[in-house]
Formats: C-alpha cells, sequence, structure tokens
C-alpha cells in the first residue's frame, strides 16, 4: 500500500524499476500509474520496520469477517501483515483493494446484500479470469 498523489492509502503493484535511477513504476488497483524515487520505498519501508502508523507500507493478507455498525455502515476485520488485526470501513478497503474485498463477498454469497452489491461486476470479471 502506498499513499497516491492524493494523499490516500491505495494498493500499487511495482511494474517496472529504472536500475539507473531506481526510479519505480507503481500500477494503482484502480489502474492509476505513478513514478516514484527510490526514497519514498525505503522512507516507507524503515517507517513500517520504526513501527510509525503514519507514512509505512500496510497490507492485509486476508480479510476475517464484516459487520454492520450502528450508523449502518459495514466494517471489515482484516488481518494486517504484522499479525494484528482490526476492524476497518469497507467503503476504504474498498477502494484500496476492490478485487480482495469483491472475491471475500462472492466467498460468502453477499454480492445481493446491501451494501456489497457494487461487488458483483468484479465477482463476474473473477469468472472470466479463471
Amino acid at each position: 500500500i502506498h499513499k497516491d498523489k492524493c494523499g490516500v492509502p491505495t494498493k500499487a503493484k511495482v511494474i517496472e524499476v529504472d536500475k539507473d535511477t531506481g526510479r519505480v513504476m507503481l500500477e494503482y488497483v484502480y489502474g492509476g500509474l505513478e513514478v516514484i524515487g527510490p526514497n519514498i520505498i525505503q522512507e516507507a519501508l524503515l517507517s513500517k520496520e520504526q513501527g510509525d502508523e503514519g507514512n509505512g507500507l500496510w497490507t492485509f493478507t486476508k480479510v476475517l469477517n464484516h459487520r454492520t455498525v450502528e450508523n449502518g455502515k459495514i466494517e471489515v476485520e482484516v488481518l494486517w501483515d504484522t499479525g494484528e488485526t482490526s476492524w476497518e470501513p469497507l467503503a476504504v478497503l474498498r477502494k484500496d483493494d476492490p478485487v480482495t474485498i469483491a472475491s471475500y463477498a462472492k466467498d460468502r454469497k453477499l454480492l445481493d446484500q446491501r451494501g456489497w452489491k457494487w461487488a458483483r461486476s468484479l465477482a463476474k470479471r473473477e469468472k472470466k479470469l479463471a
């Protein structure tokens, strides 16, 4: 996860590295591209090692559960790569990693329920790719 140009934490994949400059091209899950310098990745990794929650790279390894809270919003329980778990708003994780969240919704048969219908289109695409 890397904060995109707008400062929003977003899951990204490294698709190219310039060996001469160390610059890295990231592809975000929503389709955007960004070239960043090697210092940004190094700072994020150091931040993560030092336990700084402000600037690190966070990744979750699994969606464990979901719940509806008092205001009717949905939260998702995730297992982070640190081994910790936390409840996060579905709206945030849906933006950061919609494919993983849609896969969870499909596996749990949530695609027809309020708050999860958006995941139908991604679940259909997953069938075509399989």
